[in-house]
């Protein structure tokens, strides 16, 4: 037996309902987010430890009640009532730190292309990575991974992608808002897909992983085309683009 949690909204973005549910029979529990009482419990230890400095006429209670009326993720709203900045800063900090590089260009493309791929619960492989960049298999691991460091994870079967799909969702919303940029960004990715995927099974195997990731939220009918167009050459054996397009 497995037990998964996850944000709701988040979870329906991702695949991974659909490619779970296609081995194993799931039962759907929906748990409701911190209550006023958790929250209060929650800031009063943070006091406790040192480690939630509240200001002048703050109070654990008025410290609880941002926390349970906040729109973001519970982690975020921790760690701004810590006094860090959040996921999204420490992503920003993160791409500004390597703005020096001569090839922080490419540095940028290649974790947002990560990022939009696992912000959907998948990863990233080597070969597919090299080819959306244009560089040599080869040269990925000096020249990409390296540099980026611990912003990417690279598993035992190579696949690449961020510490996790909620980085990868504030690192999508930080370095790219522009909904209709991210979508050319995405064609780029199924059209550099390879065909038959990659040997790491936790990798982008297929087009229409990506393109049902992406249909759950709005998109334009133009785009969805262009989306069917740029992955056809990967999906021989997609049986799902098929019967999607």
């Amino acid at each position: 037996r497995l037990l998964l949690a996850a944000d709701k909204g988040r979870w329906d973005l991702s695949v991974l309902d659909h490619r779970i549910r296609r081995y194993i029979d799931a039962a759907d529990i929906e748990l409701a987010g911190v209550d006023e009482a958790e929250a209060k419990s929650l800031c009063e230890g943070l006091v406790t430890r040192g480690r939630l400095e509240l200001g002048a006429g703050a109070t654990a209670d008025s410290a609880a009640a941002g926390l349970v009326a906040g729109d973001t993720a519970l982690f975020d709203r921790l760690v701004h009532a810590c006094g860090g900045g959040g996921i999204s800063e420490a992503v920003a900090n993160s791409m500004k730190a390597l703005e020096d590089n001569p090839d922080a260009e490419r540095l940028r493309k290649a974790y947002l292309g990560t990022a939009l791929i696992h912000q959907h619960g998948m990863s990233i492989g080597p070969g597919h990575l090299a080819a959306f960049l244009g560089v040599e298999p080869g040269q990925l691991g000096e020249s990409v991974l390296s540099p980026l460091g611990r912003l990417v994870v690279v598993s035992q079967g190579g696949a690449i992608r961020t510490p996790h799909p909620m980085v990868a969702a504030a690192a999508v919303a930080s370095l790219e808002p522009d909904e209709a940029a991210r979508d050319e960004l995405l064609i780029q990715l199924l059209t550099s897909l390879p065909e038959g995927g990659t040997e790491d099974p936790k990798a982008l195997q297929s087009p229409s992983e990506l393109i049902r990731a992406r249909r759950h939220q709005p998109l334009p009918p133009l785009t969805l085309g262009r989306f069917f167009e740029a992955g056809e050459a990967a999906a021989s054996n997609d049986r799902q683009f098929w019967f999607d397009r």
